[in-house]
C-alpha cells in the first residue's frame, strides 16, 4: 500500500512540475526565427522580429511609407507588452499590451481589437 501511495505522490509531483514548466515556457519562442506580421484594423502593417534577449526590430508600413522601429518587450502569461524605443516619440515610450497567446509558425489570428496577426517563417 505504501508503494501505491508513493507512486501516486511521485506522479502528482511530476504533473505539477510539468505544468509549472509549461507556464514558465517562453511565450515568444516560436517567433525568434520568424516574422510576426500585424495588420492593424486602421490600415498600417507592422513586421516585427522578436529576439530572445527581449528586444525587437521592425518596419511599419503606412500606405507607401515604411518606417523602421525597434524596442523591448515583456510577457506575462499570454500577454505581450511592447515598448517602442526608436524612433523617438513613437507610442510615447509607453508599453502597449495585448493578449498574444501561444502560437506557432504558420498560425494566423485576429485579436480582440480586430487586428490580424500571422507568424511567418524566416526574417
Amino acid at each position: 500500500m505504501s508503494f501505491k501511495l508513493t507512486f501516486q505522490a511521485i506522479a502528482a509531483v511530476a504533473v505539477l512540475a510539468s505544468a509549472g514548466a509549461a507556464q514558465a515556457a517562453d511565450l515568444m519562442q516560436a517567433t525568434y526565427a520568424a516574422t510576426v506580421q500585424t495588420t492593424y484594423k486602421d490600415g498600417p502593417v507592422g513586421a516585427y522580429r522578436f529576439n530572445a534577449d527581449k528586444t525587437f526590430t521592425g518596419v511599419m508600413t503606412i500606405g507607401k511609407t515604411a518606417q523602421p522601429f525597434n524596442g523591448t518587450f515583456t510577457t506575462e502569461g499570454e500577454t505581450l507588452c511592447v515598448t517602442i524605443t526608436a524612433p523617438a516619440g513613437w507610442a510615447d515610450g509607453k508599453a502597449h499590451c495585448k493578449v498574444f497567446g501561444v502560437h506557432a509558425v504558420g498560425d494566423s489570428w485576429t485579436d480582440a481589437d480586430g487586428d490580424r496577426h500571422a507568424i511567418i517563417a524566416g526574417r
